[in-house]
């Protein structure tokens, strides 16, 4: 069907051109047919997948437009162009750029066909994804909720383009953690695709969109059957040693291990890495995510030698392949710092856990707050053991406040820390101070049980 297709589109493409060729043997004239002309030749080239070769023939035809149709007149056709212009230098990267297409081309649909539109929809959806590549989280969803009612009120049920639109809204409600608004979409998606040729990729997409859901909310058994049934796809697709099959692998090797299957979860890591060894060597930032998991796997078999090897090598990569303040290189630095706290090295420990924590200075997002308050936290413990009390309250005192604002002062996460103040305040005789922070943790403990 797709050699078919492409066959279809090269006969279609091959026309077209000897179109444009008699049209200017004709006439030496440029007109609206001349436009439509090369508009149609940059469609059939955009269809092949030639994305520069048909950005050039929408650039001709949007010229010749522009010369036609005054500057004060509202042109679908000219929108039609540039709209069309927006997506091939979206599938350039080029996101800036496609945005300065797509916003004239939806503010003359809006104007021109109003805001129940088809086209109008078009546009919104397509302004949501330039917005999904920014970042721009809240703005798309606007625009992607907006296109999603329309082309539910004008669309029949299970249309691709509505399975477009949900798939993309999806992956944005997972990025705020909405899975409850989430997942039906998904479905929603996922159902139409079932039933549509040459949509393989889209549902094995749409699979890892919903494992990544489902491990969110804690329903590892869902996510791995999520993610099991995308690689099945990829496979089938793309073939076995395709990097999309190790990405889904490592996901479903993280799951298992989460779950204590580490037998199964090194079986999924021993194939990632043969994939990773076969498309990328072995000095890759890919190997060093790798081995950080596997890391994590032989401490909890109690095979910290094997750990730290696995560690040491990820910071290596890390350090040779990231620039020098890179969080990721922060996050090795903690793991190597774990294991000489552990052999009860805690000079080493305070050293590397230190530079770790220079890397993350000021941490701007959840994440990076609850890794350098992790490593704080690690590093007032090995204070204490050298009986560093001072230095170990601040570092304490700096890992409730990252914790305070990333999971609130009623958090388990917060009393942890404060427990930790506590036990410090003990061994310098602050008893009553001590007894106040440490019924605090019994009290959230006893809370998060009860909830268990």
């Amino acid at each position: 069907g797709v050699h078919a297709k492409k066959r279809a589109h090269k006969k279609a493409l091959k026309c077209f051109k000897d179109s444009l060729v008699l049209r200017k043997i004709g006439s030496k004239e440029e007109t609206a047919d001349t436009a439509e002309t090369y508009h149609n030749i940059g469609n059939c080239e955009a269809k092949l997948g030639l994305f520069e070769d048909c950005l050039h023939s929408y650039c001709e035809a949007l010229k010749i437009k522009k010369k036609i149709y005054p500057s004060d007149m509202l042109s679908l056709s000219t929108a039609k162009t540039e709209h069309c212009m927006g997506l091939a230098l979206l599938q350039l990267g080029s996101v800036i750029e496609a945005l300065g297409f797509f916003m004239p081309a939806m503010e003359v649909r809006q104007q021109v066909l109003g805001s129940e539109h088809l086209d109008y929809a078009f546009s919104l959806h397509n302004v949501g994804r330039v917005y999904f590549h920014q970042g721009r989280v809240d703005d798309a969803i606007v625009c992607l909720e907006e296109a999603l009612r329309i082309k539910k009120s004008k669309l029949d049920n299970g249309h691709p383009s509505v399975a477009e639109t949900e798939h993309v809204l999806a992956s944005l409600y997972i990025q705020k953690e909405d899975i409850a608004t989430a997942i039906p979409l998904l479905k929603s998606a996922l159902s139409t695709y079932k039933g549509k040729k040459d949509c393989d990729i889209m549902k094995s997409d749409i699979f890892d969109l919903l494992g990544k859901a489902y491990s969110i909310i804690g329903i590892i058994e869902d996510a791995i059957l999520s993610y099991k049934h995308s690689l099945k796809i990829k496979r089938a697709v793309l073939g076995l040693d395709d990097v999309a099959c190790a990405n889904v692998l490592m996901e479903i090797g993280k799951l298992r291990a989460s779950t204590g299957d580490l037998n199964e979860a090194l079986i999924a890591f021993k194939e990632v890495k043969r994939i990773h060894k076969e498309v990328y060597g072995k000095e890759h930032l890919r190997n060093a995510d790798l081995l950080i998991q596997v890391g994590l796997i032989q401490e909890k078999i109690d095979n910290d030698d094997m750990a730290f090897r696995c560690y040491t090598e990820a910071l290596r990569l890390r350090q040779l392949l990231l620039s020098e303040n890179h969080f990721e290189i922060a996050e090795a630095l903690a793991h190597v710092g774990k294991i000489h706290q552990k052999r009860a090295e805690h000079f080493k420990s305070i050293s590397i856990f230190q530079e770790a924590i220079g890397i993350y200075r000021d941490p701007n997002n959840k994440k990076m707050m609850k890794e350098c308050a992790d490593v704080c936290r690690l590093l007032g413990m090995s204070q204490m053991e050298i009986s560093d009390t001072n230095n170990a309250f601040l570092s304490f005192e700096r890992s409730l406040k990252l914790r305070e604002r990333v999971f609130g002062k009623d958090s388990e996460e917060w009393a942890e820390v404060a427990y930790d103040i506590g036990v410090a305040k003990a061994h310098i005789g602050l008893h009553d101070e001590a007894v106040e922070l440490i019924e605090h943790f019994i009290s959230m403990k006893r809370i998060s049980n009860n909830q268990d």
